[in-house]
């Protein structure tokens, strides 16, 4: 891990010195929000600490007994996105249903519904850009927000992958997913894409200014709980 984040740090002040080269020849550059995200996460690294690797794991029994039986239900109130309350009610009784025991002892064993290829409920509705859901899921339906977003597909896509990877911006729903999990933004799917590379490149200018401002976000979570 030692080596890898040292070959960023070269690529970010080679990057840097290539760009410098070509602004005083007059070309302008725009960098790739991916590029940005990338680089402020590697700065904001400190040296003595490294992150270890995030671990997913594969959708459960249980997360595909919800999704076999309930995936239409569920997933329709995610697609309509009128009904908040409701999507909200039927993903509390589904939890009873099938956690209520550890419930009864205090346990928050976490709400997943997935299929066996890994794509959830969490993962539609951050395609859908379902803010409001996906804060529901993920803050009161598990033991830790952490816990509920460390999900992936089978082309290793993160929820923040899906968020980025819509028509236009949500960045509510993408400063949500920051402020939660902030190492998936160098977590690379099978073609090798961290999440930002999903955006449009016209909306480019967008994110590199929502980034900006949002510049402190992007360290790796145990460093700010520290």
């Amino acid at each position: 891990m030692a080596t890898e984040a040292s070959s960023e740090h070269d690529l970010v002040i080679k990057r840097k010195a290539l760009a410098a080269k070509l602004r005083a020849g007059g070309v302008k550059l725009m960098i790739k929000p991916s590029e940005f995200a990338r680089s402020l996460y590697c700065k904001n690294r400190t040296t003595e600490t490294t992150p270890t690797p995030t671990s997913f794991s594969d959708p459960g029994p249980i997360e595909t007994e919800i999704h076999s039986k309930h995936s239409q239900v569920l997933y329709d109130f995610v697609r309509k996105g009128t009904d908040l309350e409701g999507f909200k009610e039927c993903v509390r009784e589904l939890h009873e249903a099938y956690h209520g025991e550890a419930l009864s002892y205090g346990q928050r064993p976490p709400f997943r519904c997935a299929n066996r290829f890994g794509e959830s409920l969490l993962h539609l509705a951050c395609r859908r850009g379902r803010t409001d859901m996906v804060r529901f899921l993920v803050v009161e339906m598990g033991s830790s927000p952490r816990e509920m977003l460390n999900t992936m597909d089978d082309c290793h896509k993160t929820p923040l992958h899906d968020a980025c990877w819509t028509p236009s911006p949500n960045f509510e729903l993408v400063q949500l997913l920051l402020e939660l999990a902030p190492e998936q933004v160098v977590t690379r799917d099978v073609r090798g894409n961290t999440p930002f590379d999903y955006v449009r490149p016209d909306d480019y200018k967008l994110w590199l200014r929502f980034l900006w401002g949002r510049r402190s976000l992007l360290q790796w979570k145990e460093e700010r709980e520290a």
